[in-house]
């Protein structure tokens, strides 16, 4: 059997051999559940004997608690019976134990507290702070977007102080600045300098993604509105786009304003025969049909994406679901949403129209 650390690439792995009645075994899973704070495993390692195992890591030590139910006497070649301790990087094991819920105290402490009649949306809502704890790859926009939402802001400015000039994460940053303590000089001196890069605060770059994320910048830092410029060189025949067909990126423009009727009926006719190719772009483009209140098509979509969608979940479920009731979820209540200086309690019995604060 393999005891693999998997979060930790690399790191040569602890070869342990189960012996039972002085056979050496195979260990085959017949169960597993995952748990942000630990994984449990049951291996059978014969018909009659079965292995429960139960692995995760605490601070730099992997750990791994073995416990057994059925008919055999057990053997451990390379390791104790009951377990492994693993050093990940050279430290002491003394002490690690599957008992500590880090995650679990994190979440209490950072997450508005969701109430729900389904276990399954309860699941994923915890799943998803589990990413932004672990900190998951993704554009730093949609990152910041999220952190908007964690009652105990952290990790912000270590993020904008790394960014690389890509997309606009300064006007999420500019929000996230309205609900929580956070120094954003750095992040506006990076946005500065990715504006002048892309051609000074009058310029439309030729790519259409490119272009949204320069009028979001510029209009932050406080230049002119680029809303004109942006239509006058990609809108063509109602629709957004910078190439002859029609991508995910038709949507984007709708994220900063509202546009004419003969526009609004062109990003739903883009939604309708659009198939999404990843994450990123089904969070952009549901992002957009909350900015414009598309229920159905918000609705369709997130609840086709949301079982297994990850990017930015927390805040297309806050904005779109929460908030707007764009999509049914059925009844739920969150307490402790961050807003301005206080923390809301908001509550619905199903979609439609806003949601009740107190």
């Amino acid at each position: 059997m393999s005891i693999d650390p998997g979060l930790v690439p690399g790191f040569s792995r602890s070869r342990v051999t189960f012996l039972v009645d002085g056979v050496p075994v195979e260990p085959r899973v017949v169960a597993h559940r995952w748990d942000p704070d630990l994984t449990e495993t049951v291996y059978a390692l014969t018909d009659a004997l079965r292995l429960h195992e139960r692995r995760g890591i605490r601070g730099d030590v992997l750990c791994a608690d073995w416990s057994y139910e059925g008919s055999g006497r057990v053997k451990v070649e390379g390791g104790p019976a009951t377990g492994l301790r693993i050093p990940l990087r050279g430290g002491s094991p003394l002490g690690a134990s599957l008992d500590e819920r880090p995650f679990a105290a994190w979440l209490a402490r950072h997450a508005p507290r969701l109430t729900t009649d389904s276990a399954a949306l309860a699941e994923r809502y915890a799943a998803q702070w589990f990413a932004l704890y672990a900190d998951g790859p993704g554009p730093l926009a949609l990152k910041l977007r999220e952190l908007r939402w964690m009652r105990a802001l952290s990790g912000a400015e270590a993020r904008l102080a790394v960014w690389d000039g890509a997309g606009d994460p300064y006007t999420p940053a500019i929000e996230l600045g309205e609900h929580h303590q956070v120094s954003l000089f750095a992040a506006r001196e990076a946005a500065l300098d990715a504006v002048l890069a892309r051609g000074g605060f009058s310029a439309v770059p030729t790519r259409l993604d490119q272009a949204v994320w320069h009028w979001g910048m510029v209009r932050s830092l406080g230049g002119g509105d680029l809303r004109d410029a942006v239509a006058a060189k990609f809108l063509h025949d109602g629709y957004f786009r910078d190439q002859p067909h029609i991508t995910w990126t038709a949507a984007l423009p709708f994220l900063l304003d509202d546009f004419g009727e003969r526009e609004r009926m062109g990003l739903a006719q883009a939604v309708d025969a659009l198939t999404l190719s990843s994450d990123i772009e089904t969070t952009w483009v549901l992002l957009a049909l909350v900015r414009v209140g598309f229920a159905a098509r918000f609705a369709r979509s997130w609840s086709a994406w949301a079982p297994t969608g990850a990017c930015a979940w927390l805040d297309t479920f806050f904005r779109g679901v929460v908030c707007d009731g764009l999509a049914d979820v059925g009844p739920l209540r969150v307490d402790d949403v961050p807003f301005k200086e206080e923390e809301l309690s908001l509550e619905r019995d199903g979609p439609g129209g806003p949601a009740r604060a107190s």
